[in-house]
């Protein structure tokens, strides 16, 4: 599994001209989503997890975000999956991999949300693969999503193919979650490579990948420590 950071969503490409009030409205909407990156830290953690445990990762994710605007309604879809090693010293640790998505709809003209729904599940041998030096990647699974405004699930059918589109580079992350009795940091080095996200994410009645991706990356994490305070 890899680390996340709000640097790694700094930059979705440039925004179409708007209103003052759609760029607002845009920027919040992907605040969520970015939010909800750094929170895959914590998810991906045992339930056991306490303050004063230290994790190591290492393994490989890929990510995906898209976004899109039809008449007043923003719509920021996000979903990563991780695959790799997980262990809580002294223990042995165990082989993990998972899925997660988030998916955020803002009204510019109302300045209300939407919808706010957000699922991960655990994932059979298969369904997420990476090849070659983070070349390329898929995922192929079903996440059932609990919409938090309403209290109501979906179930959004995921068949993405990431295309490595960039060159292949090191380095170092940092990040930080902070929310009321919680505190986590996470520190990873590791490659990575931008790409292009493209295929299927659809709630039934809407394909939220319409078009490439705005962001997609893939990752691999040589050494990563998560700390819980």
């Amino acid at each position: 599994m890899a680390c996340l950071s709000a640097g790694s969503f700094a930059s979705y490409g440039r925004l179409e001209k708007r209103t003052h009030s759609e760029r607002r409205a845009t920027m919040k909407s992907n605040i969520v989503s970015v939010v909800f990156a750094l929170s895959l830290a914590h998810f991906a953690l045992p339930t056991t997890a306490r303050a004063g445990d230290i994790f190591h990762l290492r393994g490989e994710t890929a990510q995906a975000f898209f976004t899109r605007t039809e008449g007043c309604i923003v719509t920021s879809v996000f979903l990563a999956a991780t695959q790799g090693r997980f262990q809580s010293p002294p223990g042995p640790g165990n082989s993990q991999s998972n899925a997660f998505a988030g998916i955020s709809q803002y009204n510019t003209c109302t300045t209300t949300p939407v919808m706010s729904a957000f699922g991960s599940r655990p994932l059979p041998t298969g369904a997420f693969e990476v090849t070659g030096r983070l070349e390329s990647a898929t995922l192929n699974t079903v996440i059932r999503m609990q919409n938090f405004p309403s209290g109501t699930t979906l179930d959004l059918s995921v068949a993405l193919t990431w295309t490595g589109s960039g060159e292949l580079s090191h380095g170092t992350n940092h990040s930080h979650l902070n929310s009321p009795g919680l505190n986590i940091n996470n520190h990873s080095s590791g490659f990575s490579r931008p790409a292009v996200a493209s295929g299927t994410v659809s709630d039934g009645s809407t394909n939220h990948a319409q078009g490439p991706s705005a962001f997609a990356t893939i990752q691999k994490t040589q050494s990563g420590m998560v700390t819980i305070n």
